[in-house]
């Protein structure tokens, strides 16, 4: 059984992609503005048993790539790391303004 599944929906069905352990699963969602991925891992630890996660942004016309979480998925579903991931965003947003 897959430690990682993951499904895409669009105009010509919906397709599937299974990820192990040591492969991860890798997703990328692109629009003409950028895109969002998500990379799943899972450490090659003594027990093997967290799943993390790595979420970001980027456009297409630098290769500038904004990571908004990097951590346990269980760390993410609390709503401590819910804002972790806002405020993380909006110092970035600040950086990026403050260099321009």
């Amino acid at each position: 059984m897959a430690r990682f599944y993951g499904t895409v929906q669009g105009g010509r069905g919906r397709a599937a992609r299974a990820g192990s352990a040591r492969s991860g699963l890798e997703v990328r969602a692109q629009s003409w503005s950028g895109d969002v991925t998500v990379r799943l891992t899972a450490p090659l630890d003594a027990d093997n048993s967290t799943d993390c996660v790595e979420i970001s942004v980027g456009n297409h016309s630098s290769t500038a790539r904004w990571i908004l979480y990097v951590g346990p998925i269980r760390d993410l579903l609390e709503k401590e790391g819910q804002h972790a991931i806002v405020r993380k965003f909006a110092e970035q947003q600040l950086r990026e303004e403050h260099n321009t």
